[in-house]
């Protein structure tokens, strides 16, 4: 067997990564200092319905919005806002009320498996606090440019500098890995697109101290922190690879099986694509005095109080693609090392190695279930 370069250079690293969680980084946190709370509403509608979503193939998604309010507090995340009334209605007086699911979770689902959003019609969604106050979005439609089908997916091997822990340091090393493209078909319309592509990654996971019969042997794994950065592209003329995401690896568990990713691609109208622009300049900048998002262009508005208002509704044209990936696809070896790790870390006791060695239940590094996807190839 090959062992790749920097290989036992790497194994304290890796063991540190698997069994923790330190390593996630959490949404962005900021200092708001206001007297009045800022409502944050974070909410779309596409032109593919919950019954198209499971198409992807994926687990299908409702329409949802949700609703926090932030806090003056450094360091705490923004706080769920329940008990409110959210409606979406459109310029033929049809509307659709949200259901807040579960119970002061802050998130409103829209449980109708065979809405979408129709070409020539206009939204705007309404919020109504269980408080009185009152906000509304102006209103939306689906963009007038339309895109081609959404074009195929290819990888690149490559090699980056990224920052690796060795012996409890952080310090920079080459990373083998493979760039992610998708390929962006001409573009026939006379104007240019706005688009954007979000990423939902799903690996199986075996723990290396369990034999195939046991219920707890394989398990599919999620993890919304796990290539969770959004790519945005504004495109002229098309006809060209798209690169999407970076994915190491070496020392990777998450593609020692096989790995899959659902990419969803948004093409939108140039406002809302410019609010996610700025929002990730403004999160790439991470200085100690740049402006938190809620400045952010907004196209909600309050209806009868001074209380401020951040975020945007947005209406977009939604196609999707699912990638599976496996490590026989690349040049070179990538070894799977989890059992010589567990031996390393946890030797044979009783019980026999540590909780991901012997259950893949106890993953760490995201959730884990036993029970195959319907949609899983």
């Amino acid at each position: 067997m090959v062992k790749k370069k920097g290989y036992y250079l790497s194994k304290i690293s890796f063991i540190i990564i698997l069994f923790t969680f330190s390593w996630c980084v959490e949404p962005y946190d900021f200092e708001i200092v206001n007297n009045d709370p800022i409502l944050v509403i974070e909410s779309y509608i596409s032109n593919k319905s919950y019954l198209e979503s499971l198409e992807f193939p994926s687990d299908g998604r409702y329409f949802e919005v949700k609703l926090k309010q932030t806090s003056d507090v450094i360091n705490i995340n923004d706080q769920p806002v329940s008990g409110a009334m959210v409606k979406l209605v459109n310029n033929l007086n049809k509307e659709w009320e949200y259901d807040e699911i579960p119970q002061g979770s802050g998130r409103y689902l829209l449980m109708e498996d065979n809405f979408k959003a129709q070409q020539s019609t206009q939204y705007k969604l309404q919020v109504n606090l269980a408080n009185g106050k009152a906000f509304e979005s102006s209103w939306e439609e689906l963009p007038e440019s339309v895109s081609q089908k959404m074009g195929g997916i290819s990888i690149k091997e490559v090699v980056r500098q990224g920052y690796v822990y060795e012996s409890g340091e952080e310090v920079i090393r080459d990373l083998e890995g493979i760039d992610i493209y998708v390929n962006l078909p001409e573009n026939i319309n006379s104007s240019p697109l706005f688009i954007k592509w979000n990423f939902t990654p799903t690996w199986t996971y075996i723990a290396p101290f369990t034999s195939s019969y046991q219920d707890f042997h394989k398990c599919w794994i999620s993890n919304s922190y796990y290539l969770s950065n959004f790519v945005l592209q504004k495109d002229y003329i098309g006809g060209y690879p798209q690169k999407l995401q970076f994915v190491e690896t070496t020392g990777n568990d998450r593609i020692y099986e096989e790995f899959s990713l659902l990419i969803n691609q948004y093409t939108m109208n140039e406002k809302y694509f410019l609010f996610w622009q700025d929002l990730l300049e403004q999160s790439e900048k991470g200085g100690l005095f740049d402006a938190p998002p809620y400045n952010l262009q907004t196209n909600f508005t309050t209806l009868n109080s001074n209380n401020k208002v951040s975020g945007y509704f947005g209406i977009v044209e939604e196609q999707a693609q699912r990638w599976y990936f496996t490590k026989s696809e690349l040049s070179y070896i990538v070894e799977d090392n989890l059992l010589e790790l567990c031996r390393i870390v946890y030797g044979r006791g009783e019980p026999p190695g540590g909780p991901p060695c012997y259950s893949c239940l106890e993953y760490p590094q995201g959730n884990s279930t036993n029970v195959k996807p319907e949609w899983w190839r």
